[in-house]
């Protein structure tokens, strides 16, 4: 996953920074290839086993969190002829350009029926990429996906921002789209927190929710293209963003739903603080991406985010709706 190299914002030993490996295996040959064979099903084809590694820390024996690396592949699921996920066993199945690919959750990694040697490294190349995100760091415990926004409290302390990095035409657009997506959902916020009808202008509850998984497509798109490791990064901070955005809709439709059965609304006020102090946060990371002072602003705000989520967790106690909002913020 591309060559060590520092990134600025990062410990230096969050993957982030250090980025995937093959690790190095006992024996002759290559020693960051498990085997390599003829394919017996098509002639002129091989099959070869890899193991991801976190440079200087070796293998783990839970490399990726299945449940996001399963999200990750269901949205990215148009580029594949076919992919399958099994979180209990921790195996996902994938086919792309021809060949069947297998992801253990360890990082153990077998390709099968791939035309030659270097396509194989170059589908990993491709892999180590797209899966990023779904990485558990061993530096912080939590997901690659956190640690991109500096929500893990560790990893991304130095609160600086990635403006020294090449910023093209396509991460531009991603990061107007996103921050577009958090201007809309706050006036939604709003809308929905006064018991008013959706005001004339905003999008359909399916709409937006079309655009928040259009934003995470894009943002994979940009993981797998990039270039640098701060490309890498902040593609994996906007799926970050597109997710929470997402996520924000669901409560907020689910506030709309109660609404429209003429229920008395159960959305307590400490849930509106979060949501609005999400929100904030959530344009300033993306703003961070090319500011300095708004990745640093955002950054100190994770804190109050955790501090305002275990105030609604509390105040949610004893009301099962709201305990699946408690439950889908503890998985994110």
């Amino acid at each position: 996953m591309l060559k060590a190299e520092k990134i600025p914002g990062f410990r230096e030993e969050c993957v982030l920074a250090k980025g995937l490996s093959l690790e190095p295996l006992a024996g002759p040959g290559d020693p960051t290839i498990i085997y390599i064979q003829p394919c017996t099903s098509i002639e002129g084809r091989i099959n070869c086993e890899f193991q991801f590694g976190v440079q200087g820390q070796g293998t783990m024996e839970k490399l990726f969190d299945f449940a996001k690396l399963a999200r990750i592949l269901n949205t990215y699921a148009d580029k594949f002829t076919e992919s399958r996920v099994s979180t209990n066993l921790g195996v996902a199945r994938v086919q792309w350009h021809g060949k069947t690919i297998l992801v253990s959750r360890n990082g153990r990694i077998v390709i099968r029926e791939s035309t030659s040697e270097v396509d194989a490294k170059e589908t990993i190349e491709f892999l180590a990429k797209l899966l990023a995100a779904s990485i558990i760091c061993p530096e912080c415990g939590d997901l690659v996906l956190n640690c991109s926004t500096a929500i893990c409290g560790e990893c991304g302390n130095q609160q600086v921002s990635l403006s020294g990095m090449s910023v093209d035409t396509s991460l531009k657009q991603a990061i107007q789209g996103t921050r577009s997506l958090v201007t809309v959902l706050n006036e939604l916020r709003d809308s929905v927190e006064k018991g008013s009808v959706l005001g004339e202008g905003l999008d359909s509850f399916e709409s937006l929710s079309a655009q928040c998984y259009r934003s995470s497509q894009i943002a994979l798109d940009l993981i797998v293209q990039s270039k640098s490791r701060d490309g890498l990064a902040a593609g994996v901070l906007i799926l970050r963003c597109a997710w929470d955005l997402s996520l924000i809709l669901g409560i907020l439709d689910q506030a709309r739903r109660q609404a429209q059965r003429r229920l008395p609304s159960s959305q307590p006020e400490s849930l509106n603080q979060l949501l609005s102090l999400w929100l904030i946060i959530l344009k300033g990371a993306i703003d961070g991406i090319m500011d300095s002072r708004s990745r640093e602003n955002a950054s100190s705000r994770w804190i109050l985010f955790r501090n305002a989520s275990r105030a609604f967790a509390e105040e949610a106690k004893g009301n099962s709706e709201l305990q699946t909002i408690v439950n889908s913020l503890a998985e994110r």
